[in-house]
């Protein structure tokens, strides 16, 4: 934003329920929906706040999160778009290539009725959380964690707007 000269008038956190499965996943449902019902209120609070043109402080988390994932990101950042290597499918796949249609960076490309990786991966997740046959695993851990995605975030929704936005693949239904 500053090379731009823009200023970020203010920043707001949320604390939603993880996706990241390879670390485990969302964690216990009474807590996911702890975490929304407080995330939906305070997003109410923050349209008021964007619609008024409010200017106000960055909100930023605790500070040993900030320091552990930034440290991170900064060491992990140039080996994301191979970690798609870890990615493997088991025998449940079914091809039906919801996860190169729903792939937002158009990663994925099915192979021989499989999904093929191509490393240019930015670790949303998105292919194994939507995989209907949970085929789609992530390292070795995955096949026994539940995968997640918002309960209000429908499957055809994302389609649609990939679709409609010229990310992802084609060709599936």
């Amino acid at each position: 934003m500053k090379d731009r000269g823009l200023l970020l008038s203010a920043g707001f956190e949320l604390a939603m329920p993880s996706n990241y499965i390879p670390w485990g996943g969302p964690g216990p449902e009474v807590k996911r929906r702890r975490r929304i019902s407080a995330a939906r209120k305070k997003i109410g609070g923050i349209a008021v706040k964007v619609a008024g043109r409010e200017e106000g402080p960055v909100e930023k988390g605790p500070l040993w999160q900030n320091v552990l994932f930034s440290w991170l990101n900064k060491l992990a950042f140039p080996y994301v778009p191979a970690m798609d290597k870890s990615f493997w499918v088991d025998e449940k796949c079914n091809a039906c290539s919801i996860c190169a249609n729903i792939c937002p960076c158009g990663n994925i490309e099915m192979k021989t009725d499989r999904p093929a990786w191509l490393h240019h991966c930015e670790q949303c997740l998105a292919c194994i959380q939507w995989c209907p046959q949970e085929a789609i695993q992530f390292g070795k851990k995955t096949p026994n964690y539940e995968r997640y995605h918002h309960p209000e975030v429908k499957l055809k929704d994302v389609l649609a707007f990939t679709a409609t936005n010229g990310i992802g693949k084609s060709g599936g239904d």
